[in-house]
């Protein structure tokens, strides 16, 4: 069914370090994110490096499919294997038609599944409480 990718609202040192390394700054810069070559310039405390958004719907999808992590999906490469965490426990889902918004949508989000609607403006309110299984 369909979904909205929302960005956290918060950004910590190791998650702005991780995009200095590979393959994650590669991804990045495939999707067309320019990264300063100096690290000093976006650590600043825990605020977000300035060239990615937060607390903002970012893209649309829909979801086909969802199974188990461990121990591991059939066909990942190496590098596919590192953007996840790939444990007992934990639970993956399959991605079709992932589409990026043109802007970032604010929107106040939270920890988990919750229920959103599309405004009139183009943009993203909630639309009720989280959900919970």
């Amino acid at each position: 069914g369909p979904l909205a990718i929302h960005a956290a609202k918060v950004w910590t040192r190791d998650q702005a370090a991780l995009c200095l390394r590979e393959p994650f700054r590669s991804a990045l810069e495939t999707g067309g994110v320019e990264i300063p070559l100096e690290p000093g310039r976006y650590f600043l405390g825990r605020k977000a490096p300035a060239f990615l958004p937060l607390g903002a719907v970012v893209a649309t999808c829909n979801v086909v499919d969802c199974f188990e992590t461990f121990p591991g999906p059939p066909g990942l490469d190496h590098v596919e294997e590192m953007f996840g965490d790939w444990g007992p426990g934990r639970w993956a889902w399959l991605l079709a038609d992932v589409r990026p918004l043109a802007e970032p949508a604010p929107l106040a989000g939270a920890q988990g599944l919750f229920q959103i609607r599309s405004t009139a403006g183009g943009g993203f309110e909630r639309a009720g409480g989280r959900w919970d299984r």
